[in-house]
């Protein structure tokens, strides 16, 4: 729901099932302002990573609102502005270690990924304490610009022969969609099945909610005898994620 909805400001319970709603407004403010696709991509994961934090740690449990600004110059350099501002737990994310991504998959904890994405992918995160509030504002500044259209939900499909399965996955790999994901992967393990295939060629968004999700399945395979996987046909925008991230060192992952 909704709580108000002016222009540029949208206010809204911080529950992450309301992540679409955010995700649907900042979605048309940049599409109005036709920013290109991979910056597109980039503001949008951010805003992800954020708006979950604030949704899972900010109000200890209890009920809790979030108000979103977003602001674009009409210069250039095009300036992007999102400022989050809630009244939770007073919380400066910009002192937070930030993750270790060299670690190996048996080293890493599942999770912990979305600060580090969003200081990967933005140019500058600021955070101030005023009258009671969090305020994390987080800015991206570009020269070039171009119009994207929007992607679809998730959506998930298998096809197994003999050992190996391939599951092809299409659209949004986010906060929403990575539970079912999650489903779709603990349907398919089998100790008779050694190879696993992501095919990422139809993916054109993935966050730390899907990263957490992988880093769960490829320590399930890897943990089977002679178990491996890989992605393929990554695009570049969720290969970056993939790199950023480390886990192109030790996850194969092909770029269509």
């Amino acid at each position: 729901m909704i709580l108000s909805k002016v222009r540029d400001t949208i206010k809204i319970p911080a529950f992450t099932r309301n992540w679409r709603i955010v995700y649907d407004f900042l979605h048309q403010h940049l599409k109005n302002n036709k920013i290109e696709k991979k910056i597109l991509s980039r503001v949008l994961l951010a805003s992800e990573e954020i708006f979950v934090n604030i949704s899972n740690y900010a109000y200890g449990g209890k009920d809790g609102d979030v108000v979103i600004k977003f602001k674009c110059s009409n210069m250039s350099p095009i300036v992007i502005e999102i400022k989050f501002t809630d009244q939770g737990i007073k919380f400066d994310p910009t002192k937070v270690k930030k993750a270790d991504v060299s670690l190996s998959p048996s080293e890493r904890k599942i999770g912990g990924l979305g600060l580090f994405i969003v200081y990967k992918v933005m140019d500058k995160v600021e955070y101030e304490y005023t009258s009671s509030s969090n305020n994390l504002t987080i800015t991206k500044i570009i020269k070039e610009t171009n119009y994207r259209k929007g992607k679809k939900d998730m959506t998930f499909k298998k096809v197994q022969k003999n050992d190996e399965v391939t599951c092809i996955i299409e659209g949004r790999v986010d906060t929403q969609s990575s539970p079912d994901l999650q489903i779709e992967f603990e349907k398919i393990l089998d100790e008779n099945v050694k190879k696993y295939t992501l095919d990422f060629a139809q993916v054109d968004y993935l966050s730390s909610a899907g990263l957490r999700v992988i880093l769960w399945l490829q320590k399930k395979v890897t943990a089977m005898e002679n178990g491996a996987i890989q992605v393929i046909n990554a695009n570049d925008e969720v290969y970056e994620v993939f790199d950023m991230t480390g886990f192109t060192d030790f996850l194969p992952v092909n770029v269509e």
